[in-house]
């Protein structure tokens, strides 16, 4: 029997990756991918003693690629969900 948890990581998992397949979800991605491009260039320009504006920059380069990196987990974590409850039964 699925347990309620069960069921719900599945689901979100399905739900996180057809979001990745979707139009919406490629360009949510594709700007989180150029935000961390445009922040890379513009780190390399940054006086180094700057901390402020360096922390500004690295925050902005963590948020974007935590974006797909929370997706891919949720993925992961669906498709290891589904395959658990296969082997149980």
């Amino acid at each position: 029997m699925i347990t309620d948890e069960v069921k719900e990581e599945i689901l979100i998992g399905d739900d996180a990756e057809e979001f990745v397949a979707s139009p919406l979800g490629q360009k949510i991605i594709e700007l989180a991918r150029i935000e961390v491009d445009a922040a890379a260039l513009e780190m390399r320009d940054v006086d180094l003693k700057d901390e402020k504006k360096l922390r500004e920059i690295q925050n902005r380069i963590w948020r974007a690629t935590q974006f797909e990196g929370w997706l891919q987990e949720l993925i992961t974590r669906g498709r290891e969900a589904l395959e658990a409850h296969k082997q149980q039964e």
